[in-house]
């Protein structure tokens, strides 16, 4: 039963990847405030996805129960709202507003596996959560 969770951890892999490249990217072109949140929010997220996949205690089962709703709400914001509206309304070249929107889809379709990920730690992990024998990591 050790490889339960072998395609949460190529998830994880992958997804942390992403993230690392697309966040060199961004810090590359220059940050808002937004991005800077976002880095903040998404990495706090990251580590949810790893408490989960790797069955560690990370902080508190009600912290990922709250930063589930977090983190969709600000994605749902970020993404939509601050990327995809505003950016659209700033300008970008003919042509391009179906790229960025086709990007913030893929980009929701390849974070939606970290929201399960986030669920099922704060809310479906109890067995984790009480099990007193495991190391509790703090951040």
């Amino acid at each position: 039963m050790k490889n339960k969770k072998i395609g949460w951890k190529i998830y994880f892999i992958i997804f942390s990847l992403l993230l690392l490249f697309a966040y060199y990217d961004l810090i590359s072109r220059g940050i808002t405030i937004y991005d800077f949140a976002d880095i903040v929010i998404s990495l706090t997220a990251l580590t949810g996805l790893f408490g989960y996949t790797f069955s560690k205690k990370i902080h508190s089962q009600s912290l990922w129960r709250i930063w589930l709703f977090v983190i969709v709400i600000w994605d749902l914001f970020y993404n939509i709202y601050l990327t995809a509206i505003l950016c659209v309304a700033q300008g970008v070249a003919q042509g391009e507003e179906n790229i960025n929107i086709a990007e913030m889809f893929i980009a929701l379709i390849l974070i939606f596996p970290a929201y399960i990920a986030l669920y099922l730690y704060g809310y479906k992990s109890t067995a984790l959560w009480e099990n007193k024998n495991i190391l509790t990591e703090n951040l």
